[in-house]
Order: structure tokens, then sequence, then C-alpha cells
């Protein structure tokens, strides 16, 4: 293989596909990066036992066509410190590799590329699309209330469904839930897909590009891939029982207090400013009642108190959060006004955006001081 590549290109190339490489691994071709040079471009693939990550072709000068696997972390501290210009990479048919720019010039160890994992094409059973914007948006707004209990691998994913025109992104650990839908054409998928969440996690860093241009999900039997303007994501579907959440959302609630979302928010992070000093999150009080929403906190240090305009409909409460959950809900919510829906000290509360309706998060409360 012979092909001389400018360095940004070359760069951007290793960091999308070093977005899969697992930082060890007992599988040595698994800590490399997959190089192949096709006709005028290179395609980097990085991989894991569970996601890889294959970049669109990126334009380059090709003498010779060929492929190796390199020692991820190894190129890109070569590439990294390699003057700006086109750099040239010649490997051998034993593998070694020289790479230079300039007057810099490196000889490494390559891989036989053979047995490095590779995308597969798979029978497709069901697939829709989303404008790259929604995508992520969606990803942003349910990853942060997946779980991160490995005893517990389905609820470390976000649930995927489309039914009767809607596309629904789900996520729920043992405390709080999001969930986030979307109109759609798309046909119905026979049964929701359990994606995990480090896949999305890496979806959505790696969305770059126009926010209206279409990302196609395909979906496999045991896979779902993501093709993106950057690069193709594939990851294994999870499979396992999903909580039914569904009931929990359509409850009636007692106490609605509506507010400015961005008020709120500044005035729980103040709140949380006492907490600091401990090297612990302590429970938010909210004290709802009339036109005020009261936002308090108690340590072994001291107390803090704020307090922000709402309008209550119903009964005046007295509930405690973690206040982690709520700032998170509220930092995700593009409305500028939101509504908490509350029953008892007891029962979960959800939230919910006035404008979109398209974002809801459901919390579990911290209980009551006996």
């Amino acid at each position: 293989m012979n092909i001389t590549i400018a360095k940004n290109d070359l760069h951007r190339g290793i960091r999308i596909a070093q977005r899969a490489v697992p930082k060890k691994s007992t599988m040595p071709i698994l800590t490399c990066l997959l190089i192949e040079a096709e006709s005028d471009s290179v395609v980097f693939t990085g991989s894991s036992i569970d996601i890889s990550i294959r970049t669109v072709p990126i334009l380059a000068q090709v003498a010779s066509l060929g492929s190796v696997a390199l020692d991820a972390k190894l190129i890109e501290g070569i590439v990294n410190v390699l003057p700006d210009g086109d750099i040239n990479i010649i490997v051998d048919d034993n593998y070694a590799t020289a790479i230079s720019c300039g007057k810099s010039d490196f000889q490494i160890s390559g891989v036989d590329p053979t047995d490095f994992p590779v995308l597969q094409d798979r029978d497709r059973v069901a697939g829709f699309s989303l404008p790259s914007g929604t995508l992520k948006q969606m990803i942003a707004q349910t990853i942060h209330a997946s779980s991160i209990d490995p005893s517990k691998p389905e609820l470390n994913s976000i649930q995927m469904s489309i039914e009767d025109g809607q596309i629904d992104f789900v996520a729920i650990d043992m405390f709080r839930m999001s969930r986030r839908t979307e109109l759609t054409t798309e046909p119905s998928i026979a049964e929701p897909i359990l994606v995990p969440s480090r896949a999305l996690y890496e979806v959505f860093h790696l969305i770059d590009g126009p926010l209206d241009d279409e990302d196609a999900i395909s979906i496999t039997e045991n896979d779902v891939t993501f093709e993106l303007n950057t690069c193709t994501v594939e990851t294994r579907r999870l499979h396992g029982k999903f909580p039914h959440y569904k009931g929990l959302l359509d409850a009636e609630f007692n106490t609605i207090a509506t507010v400015n979302r961005q008020t709120l928010l500044s005035a729980i992070n103040r709140i949380c400013a006492i907490a600091e000093e401990t090297g612990k999150r302590v429970a938010t009080k909210l004290d709802i009642k009339a036109n005020i929403i009261s936002i308090s906190a108690n340590t072994a240090i001291g107390s803090a108190y704020d307090e922000v305009p709402a309008r209550v409909n119903g009964n005046d409460l007295v509930i405690k959060f973690n206040p982690r959950y709520l700032m998170d809900a509220l930092r995700v919510i593009d409305d500028d006004e939101i509504a908490l829906h509350m029953n008892t000290p007891k029962q979960p509360s959800v939230i919910r955006g006035i404008e979109g309706g398209n974002y809801e998060h459901l919390i579990v409360p911290l209980l009551p001081d006996k």
C-alpha cells in the first residue's frame, strides 16, 4: 500500500475511527485501526467487541492499493507530531510501515489486517431515517437517564420504537426516565429495539454537518447500523425485557406548577453550591404553593434557600428530589417554560415542556423526612 494524504484528513479519519477502539483488550487486533486504500481514497475502521466505526472514504492520492492494521494510539501520536502538509504511508508485504512528512520519518510494525473485524452485510429486518439534528437531539434528551448498572444490561440502553406514526426514544434507570417522541411517516417496527447507550453516545458525537441531512438507521436481527455523513456506526442490539412505562406517564396529577425553565435551573444550581463543600449532593426540597416555588437544602455545614415565581394549579406540596436529576432534565429541554406534574411526596413526578410537547422526564422523588 502506498498513499499520500493531507495531515488534517488523516487525523480526521483516525479521530473518528478511534472512538470505537477499546482502551484495553485481550485481543491485540482490537487495539488497532484498519486502514484501507481504495482507488482514490482511504477508509479507516475501529472496532471493539460491541461497536464498529467505519469512516466514509477520505480523499487521498493512492499509488498502490492495500490495507494494514496499525496500533491506534501509536499512529495517532505520530500524526499529531508530524508537521502540517501531505503525509506519505508505505506498507510492504510484511506490513512494515513507513510514515513520512517532509524531513520526518517513522518506521513501525503493522499487523496483518485479515483478522480485523469488519462490518458485515446482513439481512435488514427494519429501518428508518431521521434528520441529523433530530437524531442528535433525541439522543441528548434521553441518554442521561440510561442506567450504568452492569447487572441490568437491558437498561444500559435507549429503547427505539416506531408505532402509529411516532418514533419513541426511551431511557430508564431505577430512579428516572426520559422519553422523546417525533412524528414520522416511516412504517411501524414489529418490536422495540434496544441500542446500547455507549453506541448512541458515539453517534451523538459523530454527527457533524448540516442538521437537515438524513441519517439512515438499519436494523438486523442482532445489530443496528447508523449511516451518518461522516461514518457508519454498527453496534450489537441488546436483548432483554425493558420496563413498561406508559402507565406512569398517563397518570393524573394533583399539582401542576408551570415555571420558566432557565430560572428554575439557575436556582437549583445555586442551591447545589452548599453541597459542594460536603463533597456530595444533598436533597433539594421544593415547597410549592400559591405562585411561588421555594427551593432549599440543608447540610451539616449550612443551608441554602431560593425561590422562583410559578403558576400553580392544584394542591400545595412539599417534595424532595436529587438535584442532579432535575438539572439533567432541565438542561436538555428546549422550551422556555416547563410544567412539573406531581401528586404526593412519594409518587413519581413528570417534567414536560409547554411548547413542543414531545419530551417527558419522570423522576422518583427522595423519601420525605420521617
